[in-house]
């Protein structure tokens, strides 16, 4: 495994699938304002957030890189092939947790090792204060992670703000799991394992695949994001690992999933890496600005199937 930093041109093609994030993360907070050419580069991918994935990536065994002169950043996966490449543009830090989930379930269960503890900086509730203060959102890893983890494997994070909205809170999980569960066969538990001292301690664990019991469900649009993520992590395991002649892990069934309307890019963003990665998902929120704020305005809800 190894981490390059500058640009994609300057690495070599080794025959295996790269997929590529271009201009990473370039959404509205960060387009917000205007942009002033002469001011230095602001990157929206940060350090500490790239020695998490180094971390990750490691214990994977997958090399990425990253451009901190574009936010370009890629993975390189163990599948033969050509590359895959996803423009940036109203994409947050999930599609590159879902890049970097993907690359590493394309390693042979056998070649990975288990998952370390990660330890970030602690965040107590008295640090937030009356101004409402926010610590590393530590589920964001847990998000990360999960999606990785083979049968049996934990993964423990250490630190960070469990309540930070930028995540699913963390007593918002089981009811997730469950979802997850009945749509998609997957099984995990979360244990809160905070002692008195206040710092944040979760462990969570992937326990033996179930059979999906259900084909359609109706919830939030927070709530979409993280199951299309799922079956993307899953369809795309059992892709690479087919082309090398390994054993998948069984496929979902189709499911479609019912919410409100709303202008999120989040469930936007990771419909598109799924098409992009050939699944076939059906989504009836319009594509263009003009028919979109028509669809708002009238309320419809939005269904959409993946197969």
């Amino acid at each position: 495994m190894s981490f390059f930093r500058g640009l994609f041109n300057e690495t070599v093609f080794r025959g295996f699938t790269r997929i590529i994030i271009r201009r990473a993360k370039l959404n509205l907070k960060y387009r917000r304002g205007k942009w002033d050419q002469k001011k230095k580069y602001r990157r929206r991918v940060k350090d500490p957030d790239l020695e998490v994935l180094q971390t990750f990536c490691s214990e994977g065994g997958i090399s990425f890189g990253y451009d901190g002169t574009t936010d370009d950043i890629w993975f390189e996966t163990r599948a033969k092939g050509n590359d895959i490449e996803m423009d940036g543009w109203d994409t947050g830090g999930q599609i590159i947790r879902l890049f970097m989930a993907v690359a590493i379930n394309s390693v042979e269960d056998s070649r990975r090792i288990a998952p370390a503890t990660l330890q970030i900086t602690p965040f107590l509730e008295a640090d937030r204060g009356a101004a409402g203060r926010k610590g590393k959102a530590c589920m964001l890893y847990v998000q990360a992670r999960m999606w990785t983890l083979r049968v049996g494997d934990s993964f423990t994070v250490i630190g960070g703000d469990p309540l930070n909205d930028d995540a699913l809170a963390f007593h918002e999980h089981d009811a997730l799991f469950i979802l997850i569960r009945q749509v998609l066969g997957r099984n995990f538990t979360m244990r809160n394992l905070t002692g008195e001292d206040g710092v944040a301690h979760f462990v969570v664990t992937r326990h033996d695949d179930i059979a999906p019991s259900i084909s359609e469900i109706a919830t939030d649009a927070h709530t979409v994001d993280q199951l299309v993520m799922g079956a993307i992590a899953i369809f795309q395991q059992n892709t690479m690992l087919a082309k090398e002649g390994y054993n998948g892990h069984s496929p979902p069934s189709s499911f479609t999933i019912r919410c409100p309307p709303s202008r999120d890019y989040h469930p936007d963003a990771v419909i598109r890496a799924g098409r992009l990665f050939g699944m076939r998902i059906e989504d009836t929120k319009p594509l263009n600005r003009e028919e979109t704020d028509k669809w708002l305005k009238e309320g419809k809800e939005r269904t959409i199937t993946i197969f």
